[in-house]
């Protein structure tokens, strides 16, 4: 993890695009890596909830730049039935399926109503990634109100434990991000926070930046505007 000269300490960069989770529910035939549908003819797919914890660190392979999709089967209730690991199996990937098989999720709706669904999730790390604080969750996913008018943004929520007991503190870098990607941001960092292990091996009393970059993907979404230029810590 690399210090800045600020002092912070820089969580891995939460890169949020439209194609990271996609979805198919019955009927409704979709590619793998597409932008997912918004409210229609087909509903809703299901989406991924905040605070789903990623494996262990010594879990993920950071010897060099990785990746891994994965197929997760959810119920009409919100729970994985079954998740798997698209493409060649590896014992990175076998980790990740186990994790995702723990999270919550948001049923797929079709007229209103929940109806079992699949959602497709892509991860991607760094060589040499620390994974430590907001970034041992999985990525949020887009707010669908969001998605829908095109709202992009860089929001990077500070975090820090404090010196003696209690929840972790937050606060924000000015952003010019709307304000419901900031409010999403922000219950994605305290909602992962409240984790046991999300908070291992962070100094207590030290401020951590975590960013959340909402993107969405040019292909699927051709009138979504790029993120702003969001100014340095």
């Amino acid at each position: 993890m690399d210090k800045q000269d600020t002092g912070l300490t820089y969580m891995a960069a939460v890169t949020m695009a439209a194609a990271i989770i996609a979805a198919m529910l019955p009927g409704c035939a979709q590619p793998v890596r597409q932008t997912p549908p918004v409210a229609g003819a087909c509903g809703l797919p299901p989406a991924l909830q905040m605070g789903c914890l990623l494996p262990r660190p010594e879990h993920i392979d950071t010897s060099r730049d990785g990746s891994v999709d994965l197929r997760v089967a959810v119920s009409a209730t919100g729970m994985p039935v079954d998740a798997s690991v698209l493409g060649r199996v590896t014992p990175t990937g076998t980790a990740f399926a186990e994790a995702a098989r723990k999270c919550s999720f948001r049923p797929a709706t079709r007229g209103g109503e929940p109806v079992a669904g699949t959602a497709l999730i892509s991860f991607r790390w760094r060589a040499g990634q620390h994974f430590i604080g907001t970034s041992r969750c999985f990525i949020p996913h887009y707010p669908d109100v969001s998605r829908r008018l095109h709202e992009t943004g860089k929001v990077v929520v500070l975090v820090r434990l404090p010196e003696g007991a209690g929840p972790a503190e937050l606060r924000l870098q000015p952003t010019q991000a709307p304000a419901r990607l900031v409010s999403h941001s922000l219950d994605a960092a305290r909602t992962c926070l409240a984790h046991d292990e999300a908070r291992e091996g962070m100094q207590r009393g030290a401020w951590y930046a975590a960013p959340y970059e909402w993107q969405l993907d040019p292909e699927g979404e051709p009138d979504a505007k790029g993120p702003p230029t969001s100014p340095s810590p």
